[in-house]
C-alpha cells in the first residue's frame, strides 16, 4: 500500500495528475475511508478546476478527519473562486494560521470589490513568510477597486502601480511563481478608460526582471517534426473555451478552419464538461485538457511543437497572462478576448478589424497591429425561445416609465459615465436607468449607490435588477426603449443580444477599440444616428430614442433588416485562414 501511495505521489510531484489520480483511486477501491486519499484526489480535481467533485472528496475526508485543517484552506479557495464567499469565509476561520490563510483570505476580498481588507489580509499573511516580501508587495501593488468613486481615483492607482515598479524592479528578490504567489493579472486596468501601452509594458518588464528564469520556457525549433506535418500546426490556449463570452465569439471561426491545412489543438485549462467545450472537442484535431499548473501547461504546448500559438485572451486570468510571457511557438498571435495591448513583448501580432481602430490604432499596441474586413467574431445569433410577457411591476416599473437599460458588468460604470445617467434622469421625467447585477458582486452594486447618491441628483430612478435567466434576459432588452452601451469599454456580446433583438443602442466612440465596438456593429450595418459625438450629444440621442416612437420604430427595423451581418460571418473564417497562410509563410 505504501509503495503505491508514494507512486502516486511521485507521479502529483511530477504534474502527473490524471496518472496519479488513477493510482489513488484504486488506493481507494481498496481502503474507501482514507482520509488522505479521499484529499489527495479532492487536491486532483481542484488542481483540474472541477470543482463539484473536489468538494465532494473534500468533505468525505473531513468527516473521516476533521483534523485535516489544511482542507479547510482548499475548500475556502474553491467557494471564493465559485463566488459563494460566507461558506469561503467559514472554511478560512477553521484552517490554521499560516501565510497561505491570510493570502487566500486577501484574494477574497479582492474578488469582493473590499481593497482595504483585502490589503490587510496580505500584510498578515506576510508576517508568516518574509521570503515571499517581493510577491506579497507586488501583489498588493496590483489590487485595483473594481468600483472607483473618480476619475483621480483611477488615475492614483495607476500611478501607485507605475511607482511600485519603479522602486522594485532592481530588488534582489525574485517571485517564483507568480500564477501562485501573486495570481493577478492587469484586468481592470482595461476600464479606466486610458491607453495602457505603456504601463502594461512596464509591467511585463517588471516580471521579466523580476520573475526567477526558470519559470519561462522556450520553444526549441524541431525541423524533422515539422517537416513531417504537411499542416500548419495552432494551438489555441484559453481557460474560457467553455460557455463564456471569449468561446462565444472564437469557437464558431475555430472549428470551421480547414482541417486539411490546420492541425487545430485545444489546450483547454481546467475541467468542464458542457456544450461549448463538447463542439469544440468534436471539430479540432486534438483537445487536451490541461490542469492549473503553469509548468504542466508549458510542457504540453511545448511537446506539440506548433507553428503558431493563438491566445483568445491574455488578461483575463492569471494562467494564460503569465504564459504569454514564455516563448513556447515562432509565432504567438491574441485578439479581443480582453480587447487591450498586452504589453508583452513575446506576443507578436493582435488581431482587431478595421471598425474598430482608428487610423493610428498601432500606436496602441506593443504587438502588430493586425486590423480584418470582418468584426473578427463568430457569433451564434440569440433567439427569444419563448417569448415573455413581462410585467413592470416586478421590477419597480410602471408602463408610464422609459426605460434605460445598461446591461454590462458593474465595473465597466466609469465615473465619467455619471455625467450621462445623471443628465438623463433630470431631464427625461419618466426615464429609470436599469442596471444588472450578480449577486455574488453584491458588494460592487453598494459602492456604486453610494456613488450615485452623490454624483446623481435623481439616483432613487436607479433600479438594480439580479441577472435574469438568459431567455428572460433578451426579453427584458426587447422591452427596453433603448440601451444605453458605456463609455471607454463598450459592449461586446452585450451589444450583438441587443442587436439581435433590434433595440437601438446608443453609443459614443474613443479611440480605443474598446470604446468603438458599439460603433464598428453600427458601421457594419449602416446605420449612423446612435453615435453619439460627445457626452450631450449622446444624451439628446439616447431621450430621443427613448421618447420618439417614429424614431424607436425606424431604428428597431433598420437594425433587424441589417443584424444578420454581425452573426456567423464566414468571412471570420477565410480572414483568419488566410493571416495564418500568410505569416507562416514569411
Amino acid at each position: 500500500m505504501n509503495s503505491l501511495i508514494n507512486s502516486g505521489d511521485a507521479l502529483f510531484n511530477s504534474g502527473n495528475y490524471y496518472e496519479a489520480l488513477s493510482i489513488y483511486t484504486t488506493i481507494l477501491q481498496n481502503s474507501p475511508n482514507n482520509p488522505q486519499i479521499l484529499a489527495k484526489i479532492g487536491l486532483i480535481h481542484q488542481i483540474n478546476r472541477n470543482f463539484k467533485d473536489a468538494i465532494n472528496f473534500y468533505q468525505k475526508a473531513l468527516h473521516l478527519n476533521s483534523n485535516l485543517t489544511n482542507i479547510y484552506n482548499n475548500l475556502g479557495c474553491i467557494f471564493r473562486d465559485i463566488g459563494d464567499y460566507e461558506s469561503a469565509i467559514q472554511c478560512f476561520k477553521r484552517d490554521n494560521d499560516s501565510y497561505e490563510k491570510f493570502f487566500n483570505l486577501g484574494i477574497l476580498f479582492e474578488k469582493y470589490g473590499d481593497i482595504k481588507s483585502a490589503n490587510k489580509f496580505f500584510h498578515q499573511a506576510l508576517k508568516f513568510d518574509h521570503s515571499k516580501g517581493l510577491s506579497v508587495m507586488t501583489k498588493i501593488a496590483l489590487l485595483l477597486p473594481p468600483i472607483y468613486n473618480s476619475k483621480e481615483e483611477i488615475l492614483k492607482s495607476r500611478k501607485k502601480i507605475s511607482d511600485f515598479i519603479d522602486r522594485y524592479s532592481y530588488s534582489e528578490s525574485y517571485i517564483s511563481n507568480p500564477t501562485e504567489d501573486i495570481g493577478a493579472t492587469t484586468f481592470y486596468l482595461g476600464y479606466h478608460g486610458e491607453c495602457n501601452k505603456s504601463l502594461n509594458n512596464k509591467i511585463y518588464k517588471f516580471f521579466k526582471k523580476r520573475v526567477a528564469a526558470n519559470f519561462f520556457a522556450q520553444y526549441q525549433p524541431k525541423d524533422s517534426d515539422t517537416k513531417k506535418s504537411k499542416r500548419i500546426k495552432i494551438g489555441f490556449v484559453s481557460t474560457f473555451f467553455r460557455k463564456h463570452s471569449v468561446s462565444d465569439v472564437s469557437r464558431g471561426w475555430i472549428a470551421n478552419l480547414n482541417k486539411e491545412i490546420f492541425e487545430v489543438i485545444i489546450f483547454s485549462i481546467g475541467y468542464v464538461e458542457d456544450d461549448s467545450i463538447l463542439y469544440l472537442k468534436k471539430n479540432c484535431s486534438k483537445f487536451i485538457q490541461l490542469p492549473s499548473n503553469i509548468k504542466v501547461i508549458q510542457k504540453s504546448i511545448l511537446e506539440n511543437n506548433l507553428n503558431i500559438l493563438f491566445f483568445t485572451d491574455i488578461g483575463l486570468e492569471p494562467y494564460t497572462y503569465f504564459l504569454a510571457m514564455s516563448k513556447l511557438a515562432p509565432l504567438q498571435i491574441t485578439y479581443t478576448g480582453h480587447p487591450h495591448t498586452t504589453g508583452i513583448e513575446t506576443i507578436d501580432y493582435y488581431i482587431s478589424s478595421k471598425h474598430w481602430e482608428v487610423a493610428n490604432g498601432q500606436d496602441f499596441y506593443t504587438e502588430k497591429l493586425v486590423k480584418f474586413d470582418s468584426l473578427t467574431w463568430y457569433y451564434d445569433k440569440p433567439q427569444i425561445k419563448d417569448e415573455i410577457s413581462l410585467n413592470f411591476e416586478d421590477f419597480g416599473l410602471s408602463k408610464n416609465d422609459k426605460i434605460y437599460c445598461i446591461n454590462q458588468s458593474l465595473f465597466k460604470i466609469h465615473p465619467d459615465f455619471d455625467y450621462i445617467i445623471n443628465k438623463i434622469t433630470t431631464d427625461d421625467e419618466n426615464s429609470k436607468i436599469i442596471l444588472f447585477y450578480n449577486k455574488k458582486n453584491q458588494q460592487w452594486r453598494e459602492q456604486l449607490i453610494g456613488r450615485f447618491r452623490k454624483s446623481i441628483s435623481k439616483s432613487e430612478k436607479i433600479i438594480f435588477i439580479e441577472e435574469l435567466p438568459f431567455n428572460k434576459y433578451l426579453c427584458f432588452l426587447k422591452l427596453s426603449d433603448v440601451i444605453l452601451d458605456t463609455i471607454y469599454f463598450n459592449g461586446g456580446t452585450t451589444s450583438l443580444q441587443s442587436f439581435a433583438v433590434s433595440t437601438p443602442i446608443v453609443t459614443l466612440p474613443g479611440n480605443l477599440a474598446c470604446s468603438r465596438f458599439t460603433y464598428g456593429m453600427y458601421h457594419k450595418m449602416g446605420i449612423t444616428y446612435p453615435i453619439a459625438e460627445d457626452f450631450d450629444d449622446y444624451v439628446t440621442k439616447a431621450i430621443l430614442i427613448a421618447n420618439n416612437k417614429e424614431l424607436n420604430i425606424k431604428l428597431r427595423s433598420d437594425i433587424s433588416l441589417n443584424n444578420q451581418v454581425l452573426f456567423c460571418d464566414r468571412v471570420v473564417i477565410d480572414e483568419f485562414e488566410k493571416f495564418f497562410l500568410d505569416i507562416t509563410k514569411k
